[in-house]
């Protein structure tokens, strides 16, 4: 989002908690456009931040004439000084896939061999030297992730030029009411995929200058999104349920559009069929071993510990192989909650059904 809708896009988007205080805010309307001037970039966006032990950080893009071209990227600790981060590689990508845990906020840490998981880190070891990761590296790697899942636009919002180059179209005036509540109105702003592998009779239908990118629709895992209408019905807000905190909004029948993250940079790695309750949307991470209910903001509502606890192996050979088992949770305020926790198979952890 860029700085001059900065205030706008943070109040249709205010249903995910963005983290950002007043003071904030007005630190990155004034700085952001001071980042434009100085870097002399065609534009610049707001993209989000990403919460650390130490501290967070406020990310920034920085475009050209040609909006599929390689972005830059810039950081702040403090919305005001903004550092460059290097262009991320495949190599910077890899490495931050063996990290796990949350960031620590600061961009010198370095990340050692203890530290990085076990599986497949061998290939980045040389000469008997210990591996080591640095923060700043992950974080931009994090970022490239992000936007390579999940960094969505409207269809039609841009068009491509027969030369290649990627430009905004001025004749976009939003989707319909109708178009707004289908995936398949929303595309990836990266490099396609499916689209190379579609038939000639399924790309009749299709504009080459608009459909050139791939939509949400035929998304892996089905249901990692959510698609829901907000502020009295005039807003749709899209969620991903593989990156907690990207929230995306699209006023119908208008040019605004945009979305931010704002969350930890953990991806969840497997997802079961979304269960709701009281109108939130309840969500599983197998990786982390945790369970969240995406409302205001998406926090754990069973703790770690707990849970490996419940799926201890052992304990549960004693029990015996299918169990029931009730868990209080309050995990929002004045409200106790109970849901059940199915139990059906002692080694894999995937197969948990919630209620």
């Amino acid at each position: 989002m860029e700085p001059a809708a900065l205030p706008t896009a943070l109040q249709l988007a205010a249903s995910g908690d963005t983290g950002l205080s007043l003071e904030k805010r007005a630190a990155l309307g004034a700085s952001l456009l001071l980042l434009q001037r100085d870097y002399r970039f065609e534009r610049v966006w707001f993209w989000g931040c990403i919460q650390g032990v130490r501290g967070t950080y406020y990310i920034a893009q920085g475009l050209g004439p040609d909006l599929a071209a390689p972005r830059s990227r810039l950081y702040s600790l403090n919305c005001v000084e903004w550092s460059l981060l290097p262009p991320a590689t495949v190599e910077m990508v890899e490495q931050a896939a063996l990290l796990k845990g949350l960031f620590q906020g600061d961009p010198s840490f370095e990340y050692e061999y203890a530290e990085v998981n076990a599986e497949d880190d061998e290939r980045f070891l040389e000469d008997g030297k210990e591996l080591t990761i640095k923060e700043e590296n992950r974080l931009v790697a994090t970022i490239e992730q992000i936007d390579r899942a999940v960094g969505i636009i409207p269809r039609r919002a841009f068009m491509k030029t027969p030369l290649g180059s990627v430009h905004e179209n001025r004749n976009f005036e939003g989707l319909s009411l109708t178009e707004a509540k289908k995936l398949s109105s929303y595309f990836h702003f990266t490099e396609p995929v499916n689209l190379k592998n579609k038939t000639l009779l399924e790309k009749a239908d299709l504009d080459p200058s608009t459909d050139f990118l791939d939509s949400l629709e035929h998304d892996v895992p089905q249901g990692s999104w959510t698609v829901q209408f907000e502020k009295g019905g005039t807003v749709v807000v899209l969620r991903s349920l593989l990156w907690l905190g990207l929230t995306f909004y699209h006023v119908p029948m208008t040019k605004q559009y945009g979305y931010i993250y704002c969350g930890t940079g953990w991806k969840i790695k497997h997802i079961c069929q979304p269960k709701t309750i009281l109108g939130r949307t309840l969500i599983t991470d197998m990786e982390n071993m945790k369970i969240y209910l995406q409302g205001e903001k998406a926090r754990p509502v069973v703790k770690n510990i707990n849970v490996l606890y419940l799926l201890d192996p052992g304990r549960m050979h004693k029990l015996g192989i299918l169990k029931w088992m009730w868990k209080k949770c309050t995990c929002l305020p004045t409200t106790a909650m109970h849901f059940l926790l199915q139990i059906t198979d002692s080694t894999d952890f995937k197969n948990i059904s919630f209620w």
